[in-house]
């Protein structure tokens, strides 16, 4: 995981950062119950781990609903990671998405893929702590 500028320590920046990499690293290591850890406490309905295998193992990150990029689970990385605090308590973080070195495209922020546009995921702080909002969470 790349960040475009490196956040300051401790800042939300940084701890929304530190949330996307958890989850590159639980997609590398195929723990989807720690992916899971990671969504808002605050979504109507949490993915379920079988669906979260499905996703990230047998489909390799693409959906029918959403198209999102087809890369290997073990070779998933981010890069260029760029957050924006939005109103509280919502942020967003743009990132390109690779598959060991290789750039997979990106998507834009409705998860379709498109040629040169950032992945764009969204980040809600509950209670304190930051989470993933959007896709799959």
């Amino acid at each position: 995981m790349t960040p475009a500028t490196p956040p300051e320590p401790g800042s939300d920046e940084g701890q929304i950062m530190a949330v996307l990499e958890k989850q590159v690293g639980v997609v590398n290591a195929a723990d989807f119950v720690a992916f899971q850890k990671t969504c808002t406490p605050t979504a109507k309905k949490l993915p379920t781990i079988s669906y979260l295998k499905y996703l990230f193992e047998d489909n390799r990150g693409v959906t029918d609903q959403f198209g999102l990029i087809n890369f290997s689970p073990q070779g998933y990385n981010v890069r260029n990671i760029e957050v924006t605090l939005l109103r509280a308590p919502f942020a967003q973080a743009r990132f390109d998405v690779y598959d060991y070195d290789r750039h997979m495209g990106a998507a834009s922020m409705n998860w379709s893929v498109t040629e040169g546009e950032p992945v764009t995921r969204t980040f809600e702080k509950v209670d304190g702590q930051w989470y993933s909002e959007v896709a799959p969470c």
